[in-house]
């Protein structure tokens, strides 16, 4: 099963029931009907459904049948590359439910795998702003911040990420368990950025521990041996990289590592 397919599986059991109130009860039956169709694997109809639902909900209504739309959407338009779409809706979303953290994170997500890291960041910004201390956006913006090159900034948010799934019982035995690897490997590439290699490389194993088909790990590790002229592991990495999917690259990524493996095989 595919990695968002399994991290979606939520989207199969109905939303809760909201407050009584004719317009929640209308957004409730839009989502019922559209996690019947994700349940059947109609995923253009679930998609059309749950954008039907957020744009015919008032601003005021319940938190909690919002974000179950918004998270499906969030997760559907990333995995299938939707990104411009999905910039798009969140967008009028943003205006239609100011202040929604998750409206936020769900469009900086899609800035950043399109590769615009400035408006990402952002948006992660703006998302942290009623919560600082939410893990997981501390985790988006660290890694992104970390791309842009400013790698201690970055780190700042990714050991505070660590920290927080440090607090939470068994936190390796659930969802943190992903959390913490994708902090990992973020760390990973600010040690790598810092000239770092041993301290960075190390990080990177922990994070393949947790999750070993990340192809965001790899794709990361093959940059840093390449720096320490490992050329034959850069290669090597970049190849996995290709061929793993939980998550897989985004686009950009994608065609970075095709560059560099097609100058590193060119190489006497």
């Amino acid at each position: 099963m595919p990695f968002w397919t399994k991290f979606l599986s939520f989207v199969s059991s109905e939303p809760a029931k909201p407050p009584h109130s004719p317009e929640n009860e209308r957004v409730h039956k839009l989502l019922v009907e559209a996690a019947s169709c994700y349940g059947n694997d109609e995923f253009e109809k679930a998609e059309a459904a749950f954008v039907q639902a957020l744009q015919e909900a008032p601003s005021d209504s319940d938190v909690a049948l919002v974000n179950y739309g918004l998270d499906y959407l969030h997760y559907h338009w990333v995995q299938s590359e939707n990104y411009e779409k999905a910039i798009s809706h969140f967008s009028d979303f943003v205006l239609r439910f100011p202040g929604n953290a998750t409206v936020l994170r769900g469009r900086a997500a899609a800035y950043w795998y399109s590769g615009r890291l400035h408006e990402a960041a952002e948006d992660y910004n703006a998302s942290l702003l009623p919560l600082p201390i939410d893990p997981g956006d501390l985790l988006g913006r660290g890694q992104v911040l970390v791309e842009m090159g400013r790698a201690n900034e970055g780190m700042d948010d990714l050991n505070r990420c660590l920290q927080l799934l440090n607090e939470v019982p068994n936190a390796r035995s659930n969802i943190w368990a992903t959390l913490e690897a994708y902090a990992r490997n973020g760390l990973g590439s600010a040690w790598s950025a810092l000239g770092e290699f041993p301290k960075s490389l190390e990080q990177y194993e922990l994070s393949i521990a947790l999750r070993p088909r990340n192809a965001w790990v790899f794709f990361n590790r093959a940059q840093t041996v390449r720096k320490m002229n490992r050329l034959e592991n850069a290669l090597s990495d970049f190849k996995k990289a290709l061929s793993l999917d939980e998550p897989k690259l985004p686009a950009y990524k994608r065609r970075i590592a095709e560059h560099e493996i097609e100058k590193l095989e060119g190489l006497p």
